[in-house]
This record gives C-alpha cells, sequence and structure tokens, in this order.
C-alpha cells in the first residue's frame, strides 16, 4: 500500500493535533487548579494561548517547536 504526500502529510497532521490536544487539556486542568487555590494564571494562559497559535504558522507541521511547560 502506497501512501500520496497528501495523505501522509495529513496523517502528520492530526499527530500534531493530537498531541496538542493532550498539552491544551493539561493547561487547562492546571488553570482551574491556580484559580480554585487563588494563585497568578497568567504563565499557564500564556502558554495555552502559544499551544492554539501553533496551527496559524504555515508550516507547524515540518517545524513543530512545542512551547515550555510553565511547570519546568
Amino acid at each position: 500500500m502506497t501512501f500520496e504526500y497528501h495523505e501522509v502529510a495529513e496523517h502528520e497532521l492530526d499527530k500534531i493535533r493530537l498531541e496538542r490536544e493532550r498539552f491544551l487539556h493539561e493547561a487547562d486542568i492546571e488553570i482551574l487548579k491556580l484559580e480554585d487555590a487563588g494563585l497568578d494564571t497568567s504563565a499557564w494562559r500564556t502558554y495555552r494561548q502559544v499551544l492554539r497559535d501553533i496551527t496559524k504558522n504555515s508550516t507547524f507541521a515540518h517545524l513543530v517547536q512545542w512551547p515550555a511547560h510553565p511547570g519546568m
């Protein structure tokens, strides 16, 4: 079975989107925990926005650079 370039590219994009969704979910949970504790959420909110903006870059499928995790 052979894949056309388009099919391979779409498969790679799907993998990136799934990984991003996992990171976004984690960020949402951390933001909620911080809000519940009355703590600053700005680093996690910035991180979450950078994750959302990754797909706006036309070359994101080839050069994904995940943002630094706020907890690290």
